[in-house]
């Protein structure tokens, strides 16, 4: 009869931790227009409501601009994200045509464009005062992809500009971007592993 030994035991552990670890994920980017920007992001913030129901996911990302001391808060320059999927914005809401040309010159393919809403929060607002205020003209995005001869269109990303506001930099106030990410949530068969853990 054979017994497992301690390194054994270690070993077979180490290769059921391997086997049920999660696959990667894809993660958003956000990009200066300019090179080497003095600023960074921060706080930011990701929420989303997930539900059973699968379908389009509704989500928020809280962002705000940090300037370090003794530079000046005036950017001047729009911030864009970079995001691992397809989203959707306002209904109707045209998209804008630099953006579609940024990704066509590049060799992608349009999927969508549109624009998505951009409010600021008041982080002290007083009571009745309004949760949040809209941004005009929100944030343009194109969806794009690149065909493959193989299998047809690749997974798609989506680029969005975030026009600048001096609000960006504002310390009382937060910006919310909303986005409705379109088949995010889907059916997964479970492997035998994961139905045992």
């Amino acid at each position: 009869m054979r017994t497992w030994t301690g390194a054994g035991r270690c070993y077979a552990l180490a290769v059921a931790l391997l086997v049920a670890a999660p696959g990667g994920a894809a993660a958003q980017v956000f990009l200066a227009s300019e090179p080497h920007p003095y600023f960074t992001i921060g706080p930011l913030t990701i929420r989303g409501t997930v539900t059973p129901a699968l379908g389009p996911m509704p989500v928020d990302i809280v962002f705000s601009l940090v300037v370090p001391s003794g530079r000046s808060p005036d950017i001047g320059q729009d911030i864009y994200l970079l995001w691992p999927g397809a989203v959707t914005g306002e209904r109707g809401a045209a998209g804008d045509p630099t953006l579609a040309r940024w990704a066509r010159e590049r060799g992608f393919d349009m999927v969508a464009e549109g624009r998505a809403v951009l409010t600021t929060r008041n982080l002290y607002r007083k009571r009745g005062d309004p949760e949040a205020s809209p941004e005009p003209g929100g944030a343009p995005f194109v969806t794009f992809g690149r065909a493959s001869i193989r299998n047809g269109l690749h997974a798609s990303a989506t680029y969005v500009r975030l026009p600048w506001t001096p609000k960006m930099v504002n310390r009382t106030l937060e910006m919310n971007l909303k986005l409705t990410l379109d088949d995010v949530i889907r059916e997964k068969r479970a492997s035998w592993l994961e139905q045992i853990f």
